[in-house]
């Protein structure tokens, strides 16, 4: 008899649980998911032990991250570090960062502010500068690092230039559909899309990624005879969602498609 969907849900909440509060090894949780997985192909109760233990893997590596987080590590004032720019600042310097390295022993992704001229995503700069209350990372000094920029980032600014051309000043809106860039959204236009209930078209979601993998699938099926539109799919889908950078909800919604 299979367990009701309740317990699962209460086993993995408690894995969640146990992986944040104890904190429980990643490794060993993940080690532990797949060994009562496979015994669990026939036992139900290994099962609801793998899936706490999938809650506790989850919890520890969130745990992990957290502990580890420069937002939380970095007092306000001076701060020193290497930055890889993950997409291309907006016309006020808003951007987002990876920490490649800080003297604190740090890592994670921070909001920064810096001079947009010139600047591309995907650079890796040795910044300094100061952090504010708001845990902005504001640059004022920064040396870019003759690192060559992945294909991904190329793309996403040749893909980002098109979208200006083509749409002006509604280009902001489009950014955000499909590519999930908001920097330079209006805050009128945010409240607009809050106020009518469509918030979350400006955010990547599984809805975007299904739209691309339908399209990719459907004109497949309709112009091409000898391609198999359900392989051709599932592959242009997971290319968008490496051109994303791999969010949450789009990487889930790869997967799921793919499993289909």
């Amino acid at each position: 008899m299979r367990p009701p969907v309740s317990a699962v849900a209460l086993s993995f909440a408690a894995g969640i649980f146990a992986g944040v509060a104890l904190p429980l090894p990643p490794l060993f949780c993940f080690a532990s998911v797949v060994g009562f997985a496979i015994v669990g192909a026939r036992r139900w109760s290994a099962l609801l032990v793998a899936c706490f233990f999938a809650g506790a893997f989850s919890g520890a590596v969130a745990h992990l991250k957290e502990s580890s987080d420069c937002r939380l590590a970095w007092q306000p004032g001076n701060h020193a570090a290497v930055v890889k720019i993950l997409d291309a600042p907006g016309r006020n310097g808003a951007a987002k960062a990876r920490i490649v390295f800080a003297p604190e022993g740090c890592a994670g992704t921070v909001r920064v502010r810096i001079d947009p001229d010139g600047m591309q995503s995907g650079v890796t700069l040795v910044a300094v500068g100061v952090v504010r209350g708001r845990g902005v990372f504001r640059i004022d000094h920064a040396r870019r690092l003759r690192i060559r920029r992945p294909l991904r980032f190329v793309i996403r600014d040749a893909v980002r230039a098109r979208v200006v051309a083509l749409y002006g000043n509604r280009a902001p809106i489009v950014e955000a559909m499909i590519l999930g860039r908001r920097h330079d959204l209006q805050s009128s236009t945010r409240d607009a899309f809050v106020a009518s209930g469509l918030a979350h078209l400006l955010a990547i979601s599984g809805l975007h990624v299904g739209i691309v993998a339908a399209l990719v699938t459907i004109g497949l099926r309709r112009f091409s005879r000898g391609a198999k539109p359900w392989a051709w799919g599932a592959g242009l889908t997971w290319c968008y969602v490496v051109l994303l950078g791999f969010p949450t909800p789009a990487t889930r919604a790869a997967l799921f498609i793919t499993v289909a």
